[in-house]
């Protein structure tokens, strides 16, 4: 193999995305750190964007279909949203891509017409890689006996952008992050029995949710890296609710978080304990589950040394396996194979 490359998603603007991180506003040089994946010693990835859907796109990709394999040319896409853009764009090429949000469309047939596109191409890919390993069982039963090899491969972020910071003295429960399995309902009733307990501390919570926030609770806006940095290092205990899924939502967050040396209380979905040990990392809670997530809560509260030990124990374990170039160097393994 000579030549890798990164198809990110149309309009993602990785150029900008690379000043951004000259100027230390955001983590990694490429999104997700891809830009660490290579094609063996001395020969770093590239990267392009999607090229946005039009009728001359399609035929030309239609055309270039015809043309044969080059076994020299490597092409991933980090999801599978990309992944049909990279079928299309980058025919001849020997193709990887992650699967993160259709594992739990299926397992709750919540089918859409992606998918059906879906099931034909991703048998047709040299590999496949999860970020939580009860997907794989998922897409093997999908995708039957034209399933290619598919890989865990243990998510990770920038270490040095979310670096440690001293545990802070003003209790604070933080909860971030927004996407389709965060669990509002049952973080606002959690919430509401900390502060019953607790009124001496603060609340911020990030949320779509449109329900009635809790006393106590000041709602924070989607913000930039850098300020989302500043409130992991305000925060006493970084909170994440979710409902039962297999692509592990809420494991950005936890990993920032302990990245940072926080304690994160997180629901135990399936694919949790590969990024939080229970009792050593942090505390994994039933899902929907208000009155377990607001013990483990208000049981780091009441201790804030143990509290500051499973942050730096949170800390040890991003460093030792869920760094973006751990992460990066596990994905260059699986496309050299």
């Amino acid at each position: 193999m000579n030549k890798v490359e990164v198809l990110y998603a149309t309009g993602r603007g990785v150029p900008a995305w690379e000043k951004a991180y000259a100027d230390g506003m955001v983590p990694d040089r490429w999104p997700y750190g891809l830009h660490q994946v290579s094609a063996g010693p001395g020969n770093p990835a590239g990267y392009s964007e999607a090229l946005p859907l039009a009728p001359k796109s399609l035929l030309k990709w239609l055309a270039a279909s015809l043309h044969r394999r080059n076994n020299n040319y490597t092409a991933i896409a980090w999801d599978e949203d990309t992944a049909i853009r990279l079928f299309f764009e980058k025919p001849s090429a020997t193709k990887y891509a992650g699967v993160i949000w259709a594992t739990d469309r299926l397992l709750r047939q919540e089918f859409n017409a992606k998918d059906i596109i879906l099931r034909r191409i991703l048998p047709k890919f040299d590999g496949l890689w999860v970020l939580g390993r009860a997907q794989a069982e998922v897409l093997r039963n999908w995708l039957g006996r034209d399933t290619p090899p598919i890989s865990f491969l243990p998510f990770g972020i920038d270490e040095e952008f979310f670096s440690p910071y001293e545990y802070p003295e003003k209790p604070l429960v933080l909860s971030v992050g927004r996407d389709r399995d965060r669990d509002s309902a049952t973080l606002f009733e959690a919430l509401e029995e900390v502060n019953r307990v607790r009124p001496d501390v603060k609340l911020a919570v990030q949320t779509t949710a449109s329900a009635a926030v809790p006393r106590g609770v000041t709602l924070l806006p989607m913000m930039p890296h850098t300020a989302l940095r500043k409130h992991y290092r305000a925060a006493s205990v970084v909170a994440v609710a979710t409902r039962p899924n297999v692509h592990v939502s809420g494991m950005t967050v936890a990993l920032e978080a302990m990245a940072t040396s926080r304690p994160v209380v997180i629901s135990a979905t399936e694919g949790m304990p590969d990024y939080v040990e229970d009792g050593i990392s942090g505390l994994l809670v039933e899902p929907q589950n208000a009155g377990s997530m607001a013990s483990g809560i208000l049981g780091l509260l009441r201790d804030p040394v143990e509290a500051a030990e499973m942050g730096k124990r949170g800390r040890q374990k991003v460093e030792l396996h869920h760094t973006t170039q751990k992460m990066a160097q596990l994905l260059s393994g699986i496309i050299q194979q």
